[in-house]
């Protein structure tokens, strides 16, 4: 899989960074795999489907070693991992998304905002990180999170209103 989506990059310093991007973080993302599916074969799928999905939109990654790229590339493994759950067990599966406990991003600090960001529902605060910090389009998004583009739309603009009203308590 890698290398098909390798020969499909053309300059050379891309192809160089699509590399360094794959062996840096491909263990961490088979990794986050293995948590959700508990399957060797499985957690491997869900890494070559994120890594499709992230070949698509490699020319918005910033640099392989900025935290936008790796919460980009987690919430991508994240929820490609729940589609093969969802997709094996044939239920819904929104609990695990919550359940991660490992997962970490590093968010700025701005005056509480990062706090009120880390307690937001999953699915709003990973929104949000593509959004703001991989500068997504909603589209782009969507099809990230396998989800409507309206509905990204609705949830970002909705979380950004909860996320003002509650700085504005404080």
């Amino acid at each position: 899989m890698f290398f098909v989506l390798l020969s499909e990059i053309e300059s050379l310093p891309d192809k160089i960074d699509f590399t360094r991007l794959y062996f840096t973080y491909r263990s961490m993302m088979f990794r986050i795999a293995m948590s959700i599916l508990h399957n060797h074969a499985d957690a491997e799928d869900a890494v070559a489907e994120a890594f499709k999905s992230i070949f698509i939109h490699f020319g918005k990654i910033k640099g392989v070693d900025c935290p936008e790229t790796k919460s980009l590339l987690v919430i991508t493994v994240r929820n490609k991992a729940i589609d093969i759950y969802r997709k094996n067990k044939k239920q819904f599966a929104s609990e695990l998304t919550d359940d991660i406990t490992d997962l970490s991003f590093q968010m700025p600090e701005d005056n509480g905002l990062a706090d009120a960001i880390a307690i937001l529902p999953a699915i709003d605060r990973d929104i949000v990180l593509l959004r703001v910090d991989n500068e997504l389009k909603f589209r782009e998004i969507a099809e990230i999170l396998n989800l409507k583009p309206d509905a990204v739309r609705k949830r970002y603009y909705r979380t950004l209103n909860k996320l003002a009203e509650d700085m504005h308590k404080e």
